[in-house]
């Protein structure tokens, strides 16, 4: 995929794309420059043989918030996603009713949610 990130952000010269494994976010202004952009990128993806999943989506920013790598980002602000936050405090709680966890092993639990 570093090949396709360079494609991007040097020949397309797109200046908000984030990638992260396999999820990317580009952020423009224009709707239809962003759809023209999504052919060019399935071009690009399909000599990678790579191809882009179904559930795409070109909406504003203003409008709604962008779910990106488990967070919810809005203009002044970033929220983890509620189910991520619920199955955290599932298993903070489940943990809570261990009686022979020691407190090292209880922080390695938790650390790794909250990282």
């Amino acid at each position: 995929m570093s090949y396709f990130d360079h494609w991007l952000k040097e020949d397309k010269a797109v200046k908000y794309y984030f990638r992260y494994a396999d999820d990317m976010v580009i952020l423009h202004s224009d709707k239809e420059y962003l759809r023209q952009l999504l052919d060019e990128i399935r071009e690009q993806l399909g000599t990678l043989k790579l191809e882009i999943k179904s559930n795409y989506q070109i909406f504003k920013v203003e409008d709604r918030s962008i779910s990106f790598v488990g967070y919810k980002i809005y203009h002044d602000y970033t929220l983890i996603r509620k189910n991520i936050k619920h199955k955290m405090c599932k298993k903070v709680a489940a943990m809570n009713k261990l009686k022979h966890m020691t407190y090292s092993e209880y922080r390695q639990q938790v650390c790794s949610h909250i990282g």
